[in-house]
């Protein structure tokens, strides 16, 4: 119990010098970017299936597809934590926390964070440049961060996000591949190793 009250007073500690000690400078930007998380998290893959669609490339269309369905099942995931562990966020436990951002459902785990990092491990297993997985994980990693500045998340709730996005979102998608392209659909798919 001792180190579990250490490790609880290290994360505030954390937490406080994140938020109370930010500098008001950067509050917008943040902002910003814990705002994109959301969006472009669902956008991103729904823009890849209708422009990959209209070029005439539907077996990639349907990659685009099992990533928007992946980034979603990590959604899930996370929002079924977030209300079984039911815990408040900082800003309601501590009032020195100053809450910039919305924040008004559970706050274990980070459902911005598990968004953009799902989106990120999707997009990198799709795509495999390093010039679409540095920007993606940059930016996964700034909407981590701004979770905290914000004053709305613990950095727990965070380092969940981030692990339930890659794991969930990474699994999915490789999953849903593997049984698609061995499943019966795989004789419709054009290009499929597995059309007769």
């Amino acid at each position: 119990m001792p180190l579990l009250s250490l490790a609880g007073n290290t994360e505030l500690e954390l937490l406080r010098a994140i938020n109370t000690d930010r500098n008001p400078f950067f509050d917008g930007f943040f902002k910003v970017i814990t705002d994109s998380a959301p969006v472009l998290s669902f956008m991103i893959p729904a823009l890849l299936i209708v422009f990959l669609l209209v070029t005439g490339n539907k077996q990639q269309a349907l990659t685009a597809l099992i990533a928007g369905v992946s980034v979603g099942i990590a959604a899930l995931i996370s929002t079924i934590l977030k209300f079984w562990i039911d815990r408040p966020r900082p800003f309601i436990t501590y009032e020195f926390i100053e809450k910039l951002s919305v924040g008004g459902s559970p706050s274990f785990p980070s459902g911005h964070t598990t968004d953009a990092f799902a989106l990120a491990i999707v997009l990198a297993l799709m795509f495999r440049k390093w010039w679409v997985i540095v920007p993606l994980f940059l930016w996964a990693a700034l909407v981590g961060y701004s979770r905290m500045h914000l004053g709305v998340h613990y950095p727990s709730d965070v380092g969940a996000g981030m692990v339930i996005g890659l794991l969930a979102g990474g699994l999915s998608f490789v999953g849903l591949k593997r049984v698609i392209s061995w499943g019966r659909l795989a004789n419709y798919i054009p290009g499929s190793s597995s059309k007769k």
